[in-house]
């Protein structure tokens, strides 16, 4: 268990390349520049045609009738993204029987089956070493552009917490490169897996697992089930459509109910200044335990109009934090 203390001064106003066994001692100033490397993950060099192929993360399973399987370029020694264009089937098969009338509101059967042309998938947990065992990747004589980028951004400009796309109905999301980063620096992260597709019959759907972390998808509401589903009717409206526990747990509980916190905040201590010109001025000092692991960075939550100005630990010494435009992707960590 490991105690930080942190204080931060926030406001309200109108690389080289890392290998990832460099990543737990690399310096501040080169994980930086490793996140924004990890901002737009270009298109890779590697490529493999597939037919039949069957992907299956917990309790969902991707079937690669045919097409072709896109990965992105290597960052820090890691695969993280990979495209998929072609004939695909996806299938989710909850767990328990809760689960099951609940996805049963909107695929109408007890478990949801459905067809896609195209997708898209983020991962930091084993995908890519699980989708080489399943087919032939090759190096494709040049290297290959996919959606990655452009996928990304849009993440970054519609799913973060600003009040224009609130008002559009976007489900909120944590910012996926800080994510990214802080799981290749704590080697006791399990990761994240990410699906991004469109479904014949149901829609736009996300689908992710976080397997021992908080969830990238409305954080603040999945309260320790590491598996969701959402629907998205771009612009208007998301549906929760599904949420459990990962499908191990259901043999030890019917009912499991946990949620791990990598870290504990016992104290703060907050000192705010109104202005006579009606801005704001905040010094938060905050005690911050650590259960276990070596993480290195954390998230905060943190409204999107509220800036940050500057961290210090409890010796005085500056911390390097990640906080974007108030529009664009301003989840700090």
């Amino acid at each position: 268990m490991k105690r930080i203390g942190v204080l931060l001064i926030g406001f309200l106003g109108v690389a080289a390349l890392l290998n990832a066994a460099d990543l737990s001692t690399a310096s501040s100033r080169d994980l930086i520049a490793l996140y924004k490397q990890l901002r737009a993950i270009p298109g890779g060099g590697q490529v493999t045609s597939v037919e039949n192929a069957v992907f299956k993360r917990d309790s969902a399973a991707f079937t690669f009738i045919n097409g072709r399987l896109v990965f992105a370029a290597p960052v820090a020694g890691r695969v993280l993204a990979a495209h998929f264009r072609g004939e695909g089937k996806f299938e989710l098969n909850p767990p328990s029987p809760v689960d099951q009338r609940q996805i049963a509101r909107f695929a109408k059967s007890a478990k949801l089956e459905d067809t896609f042309n195209e997708a898209i998938f983020y991962f930091t947990d084993d995908t890519f070493a699980e989708m080489s065992k399943l087919m032939h990747v090759k190096a494709a004589p040049e290297a290959v552009q996919a959606a990655f980028a452009p996928a990304q951004k849009r993440y970054a400009e519609d799913f973060n917490n600003w009040v224009d796309n609130q008002r559009k109905g976007y489900p909120t999301m944590r910012n996926m490169a800080a994510r990214m980063l802080a799981d290749l620096t704590d080697p006791y992260s399990n990761g994240f897996f990410f699906a991004d597709f469109k479904g014949k019959k149901s829609g736009n759907l996300l689908f992710h697992i976080s397997w021992n972390r908080d969830s990238l998808l409305l954080s603040e509401y999945a309260k320790g089930e590491e598996v969701s589903l959402l629907h998205i009717n771009p612009g208007n409206y998301h549906e929760w459509w599904s949420g459990f526990h990962l499908s191990s747990e259901y043999g030890q509980s019917p009912h499991p109910d946990h949620r791990n916190l990598l870290v504990h905040c016992p104290s703060a201590n907050i000192n705010l200044l109104v202005a006579r010109d009606n801005t704001l001025s905040a010094t938060a000092q905050m005690e911050f335990v650590i259960a276990g692991g070596t993480a290195r960075i954390l998230p905060f939550n943190l409204n999107g109009v509220l800036r940050i100005s500057s961290i210090e630990d409890g010796a005085g010494n500056k911390l390097s934090f990640i906080q974007e435009d108030r529009k664009l992707d301003n989840d700090p960590w």
